[in-house]
């Protein structure tokens, strides 16, 4: 199925080119010579995306790659055009070849020669298109039942498409299919390349997205007859260190080296480790493994029956080998009408064995079963022992002062006592409780205030003389008219605001499963935000500080297994060493804080790291993050 690639020529810059009307994105397709990368480097692909393994794996393949932002946009559709360039990839092809005259379809300049390339090898067929003379045809989403012809037809599977054309289509909306898909359909059902819905419907009619794309381009390489170049099948014999060794068809020991950024998977998901003797599927790059996959029995199954070619002639009778084993029971044939007994005649010679029937097309899938009733849940396992109690946060700011409470009701007044004679002055003995305040006499009369004579002129001021002894206080004159109200001062300046001006807090409550890689891993923290003077990115992972201080930084995570894991602090991409916790044994909490100072826009992430596999976080409490600028 698969042609050896073929040196041709198109320039790499009009990879960027392919921008779709329909659809406000940037190409899914880097028509370059792709690169290996891992999908953690999209920051809006969350490990816990039921598409997540197809899209490490296909990129890994080099068959995508993200916008200029790094994003892959999982939900976003794909035109006519780029899933040209995607099949063609995945026939080997690295880039197409120069050709006169415009196509018979209407295409973006630089995917010309991609689509005469796409008509040449059948994947195309003239005037098949109803649009194809709209010049935005190449720029139009694509929808499933087109996308499941054009992989079919790639992966050399057309004349399984032919005899299912007339089988019923097992999903309630076949009746929205058009009358040329039925056959491609049903054969992508077979294949295991291409799922309906929970729903028992297929959506032909609707647009494909990148992750629906990524998916079908992960099944069908699952399937089809010749391996591509960057992609090694076998058996697991172990892995050590960072050191995978496999056994190839041959029974030749293969070994890689895993990179820092690579995945294990099987049918359940990421994992630390594989079974010896188990079938696997390597990408490499050289020797180098990105990406490692765990064949379920299922889909080995189905990839052996795929890789059995077409019957062949019968070739000429060859000398006899050795007893083979016995092959499998055939169907057994539907029973003839008895024919009219006949006369005995002489037994004849044994005639030769009539060359064997066409295998019968194979039926279509039956509709999914109910599920079954949940089991019963396990029995609950020991409780892990109590973490060391983390220090003592900062103290938060002073709460305002409660309402004054109501006077008490005051007592009566004692009699006073008749005054005693005074004796000699003894030490001065403690402080007696204040007696209680006597009834205060009448004010006496208050004298007629004399006129204002005129006040004479200032004389020269003398000598100041001796001071003369104090007379008696005279009596408190009448007060005086209040004055006029003097001018308002200028206001002081403003003081020092009290409490807390800069901090942030975030957490992970859901029970995230965070794939961890050697390298590390952000953990996200989407839940519970609280934060002044600090921002976030889109994926809830890079915290970025506004102001220039000293801050003090916590943080916690709780694991629902006790892991070999790593944690740390990371502030522009560098280890915060006095944040980094790496335990000789298995843990399942990690917490710890550091005061560092912090230049305004420098980035804070939390990690997981040093561990290949899954770590899932508890619910509620799974992961928290505290940033405090204490000045």
């Amino acid at each position: 199925m698969k042609e050896k690639k073929h040196k041709l020529i198109l320039k790499s810059s009009m990879a960027f080119l392919v921008v779709s009307q329909f659809a406000n994105t940037l190409p899914l397709l880097d028509l370059s010579k792709p690169s290996v990368a891992n999908a953690a480097a999209f920051p809006d692909v969350d490990a816990a995306s039921w598409a997540y393994k197809s899209i490490v794996k296909v990129k890994a393949l080099g068959l995508i790659v993200g916008d200029d932002t790094g994003r892959f946009n999982p939900d976003s559709p794909v035109s006519h055009q780029e899933s040209l360039v995607m099949a063609l990839r995945y026939l080997g092809y690295e880039e197409a070849a120069d050709k006169a005259g415009n196509p018979p379809v209407g295409v973006d300049a630089w995917a010309k020669n991609w689509a005469w390339l796409a008509l040449s090898k059948g994947l195309l067929v003239e005037g098949e298109e109803t649009q194809a003379s709209d010049a935005n045809w190449g720029k139009q989403p694509a929808s499933r039942e087109w996308i499941t012809r054009l992989v079919i037809r790639a992966m050399g599977k057309q004349t399984d498409a032919s005899a299912l054309s007339k089988a019923s289509v097992p999903f309630a909306d076949a009746g929205a299919l058009s009358d040329w898909s039925v056959g491609f359909v049903n054969a992508a059902l077979q294949l295991k390349v291409i799922s309906g819905f929970p729903d028992q419907t297929f959506k032909p009619k609707e647009l494909v997205t990148r992750a629906q794309l990524a998916t079908i381009l992960s099944n069908a390489e699952a399937v089809v007859n010749q391996l591509p170049e960057r992609v090694t099948k076998g058996q697991f014999v172990e892995l050590s260190g960072s050191t995978l060794t496999i056994t190839d068809k041959s029974g030749k020991k293969v070994l890689f080296t895993m990179h820092p950024d690579s995945i294990i998977y099987n049918e359940k998901g990421p994992v630390t480790s594989l079974k010896a003797g188990q079938a696997v599927t390597v990408v490499h790059s050289g020797s180098t493994a990105y990406f490692v996959e765990a064949a379920a029995q299922q889909q080995a199954e189905v990839q052996h029956k795929a890789q059995q070619g077409d019957k062949g002639e019968k070739g000429d009778k060859g000398d006899k080998g050795d007893k083979g084993d016995p092959g499998e029971k055939g169907e057994k044939g539907e029973k003839g009408d008895r024919g009219s007994s006949g006369g005995v005649g002489p037994a004849g010679s044994a005639g030769a064995d009539g060359a064997d029937g066409a295998t019968g097309a194979t039926g279509a899938t039956g509709a999914t079963g109910a599920i079954g009733p949940a089991g019963a849940d396990g029995a609950v396992g020991p409780a892990g022992t109590t973490g060391a109690q983390g220090i003592q946060g900062v103290t938060g700011a002073t709460g305002a002062d409660g309402a004054i409470g109501p006077a008490g009701a005051t007592g009566a007044a004692g009699a006073t006592g008749p005054t005693g004679a005074q004796g000699i002055q003894g030490i001065t003995g403690a402080t007696g409780a204040t007696g209680a305040v006597g009834a205060t006499g009448q004010t006496g009369a208050t004298g007629p205030q004399g006129t204002q004579g005129i006040q004479g002129i200032q004389g020269v001021t003398g000598p100041a003389g001796a001071t003369g002894a104090t007379g008696p206080t005279g009596p408190t004159g009448p007060q005086g008219v209040q004055g006029i109200q003097g001018v308002t001062g200028p206001t002081g300046a403003t003081g020092t605001a009290g409490g807390i001006a800069t901090f942030g807090f975030a957490a992970n409550t859901s029970g995230s499963v965070i794939a961890v890689i050697l390298g590390g891993t952000d953990i996200p923290l989407p839940n519970n935000q609280n934060v002044e003077g600090i921002t976030v990115n889109g994926s809830n992972t890079v915290f970025t500080v506004t102001e220039t201080g000293l801050y003090y930084i916590n943080y916690n995570i709780n694991l629902t297994a006790a892991l070999l894991a790593s944690s740390r602090i990371n502030v522009n991409g560098a280890t915060v060493q006095a944040s980094v916790l790496s335990p000789t044994t298995s843990q399942s909490q990690y917490n710890s804080n550091v005061i560092i100072p912090l230049a305004a826009g420098d980035t804070i992430e939390l990690q997981l790291f040093g561990l290949l596999g899954a770590a899932t976080l508890t619910s509620g409490g799974g992961a928290q993050l505290a940033i405090i600028k204490l000045k």
